[in-house]
């Protein structure tokens, strides 16, 4: 008899593990999908008087009603984007001569008012005072590994951006499934 139990319990440990192991799995592959679900399901429940209104307005055609609401969503996120994309490209002129100029950027002196700032006044205007002798290519060279800094920092939110259209489209996928 104790083997039998022996048996049923390495048995029952193996199925048990087995079914972690799958679940573990399933949500570690639903992941990305997870968010965009939820977001999904709460744009589905807010906007379903909309739907039911857009339904009898289409003569009853779910289908076309599903279309229609899937359009606009859609049209929430392209709208603006077109029009943050157009401004960009119509002002990529200017922001090129803006960059050109900060090579040619001279400083102004200090004011006499910042010497007279409580606590660190004198050290500003002393450290400005240093930036205002320096020369457009000294400051360029101090300046550098900010930029570098900044560009590394801008390229990272243009990923934030693209990961954040995926999740969009996801959840405007799963929106119209549901």
């Amino acid at each position: 008899m104790d083997g039998k139990r022996s048996s049923d319990l390495t048995r029952t440990t193996l199925q048990l593990l087995a079914l972690g192991v799958l679940i573990a799995t399933s949500v570690w592959i639903l992941r990305p999908f997870l968010v965009a679900s939820a977001w999904a399901t709460m744009i589905v429940v807010a906007t379903w008087p909309l739907l039911l209104g857009a339904e009898t307005w289409l003569g009853g055609r779910r289908s076309l009603a599903v279309a229609a609401m899937t359009t606009a969503l859609l049209l929430i996120l392209m709208v603006p984007l077109y029009f943050a994309i157009t401004t960009i490209v119509d002002n990529a002129d200017q922001v090129a001569d803006w960059s050109k100029s900060l090579a040619r950027f001279a400083a102004e002196p200090p004011p006499t008012w910042v010497a007279a700032v409580p606590v660190s006044g004198t050290k500003l205007a002393a450290q400005w005072q240093q930036i205002t002798a320096s020369g457009p290519e000294e400051l360029a060279t101090r300046l550098s590994p900010y930029a570098q800094t900044l560009v590394v920092w801008f390229v990272g939110q243009v990923g934030s951006i693209g990961m954040l259209l995926v999740q969009f489209l996801l959840t405007v996928i799963v929106s119209a499934s549901l």
